[in-house]
C-alpha cells in the first residue's frame, strides 16, 4: 500500500465506531457495522485504485 493514509482512515472509522457504541448502547450496532464496511470498502477501492 503506497498511501498509508487509507489504511490510517480505515482504522480510525472503526475506532470511531467501537467508541461511539461503547459510549451509547441503545444504538443499532448492525446499521454502525454495515456502514463501517461501505465505507471501508469504498475508501479501500480509491486508495487501492490510486496506489496502482
Amino acid at each position: 500500500m503506497r498511501y498509508p493514509w487509507t489504511l490510517v482512515t480505515i482504522i480510525g472509522i472503526w475506532v470511531a465506531i467501537a467508541l461511539i457504541l461503547y459510549k451509547d448502547t441503545r444504538l443499532d450496532p448492525t446499521s454502525l457495522y454495515l456502514a463501517g464496511v461501505i465505507t471501508s470498502i469504498v475508501l479501500a477501492a480509491v486508495g487501492f485504485k490510486s496506489a496502482a
